[in-house]
């Protein structure tokens, strides 16, 4: 399977499973929702390369191997951050971080700012 559709299929499962989980609440998962929107970023830029490569194969054109090659670096990259990503959605410390991290956002929205003192005493 091309990297591009085993990204594709992963990509899918775990919006799935994201769903499943939170329902409506998805809304309030941001850190988890930017990770879904890097993904679904990279998963949209490997079609793009992969239909410029094809069209310039397809024409014979002088670049079509170079398209090819930047194609396959592209898509082996793009496809390991959006593997990357995925794995830290489902990671059990990754959501572990990404509760305290929206319990520190609550405080400090709720605060106005950072509510914390100087412990090194330096302005």
């Amino acid at each position: 399977m091309l990297p591009s559709s085993v990204s594709i299929d992963a990509f899918s499962n775990t919006v799935e499973s994201l769903l499943r989980a939170h329902g409506k609440g998805i809304t309030e998962r941001q850190f988890q929702l930017a990770r879904v929107a890097d993904c679904a970023i990279d998963i949209y830029s490997m079609a793009t390369v992969l239909s410029r490569a094809t069209r310039a194969g397809r024409l014979n054109l002088p670049s079509a191997e170079q398209e090819l090659l930047m194609t396959q670096i592209w898509c082996k990259e793009a496809s390991e951050r959006v593997h990357r990503n995925i794995n830290r959605i489902r990671s059990d410390s990754f959501k572990e971080n990404y509760r305290r991290m929206s319990v520190v956002a609550k405080h400090i929205s709720s605060q106005r700012g950072i509510a914390f003192t100087n412990p090194m005493e330096i302005d």
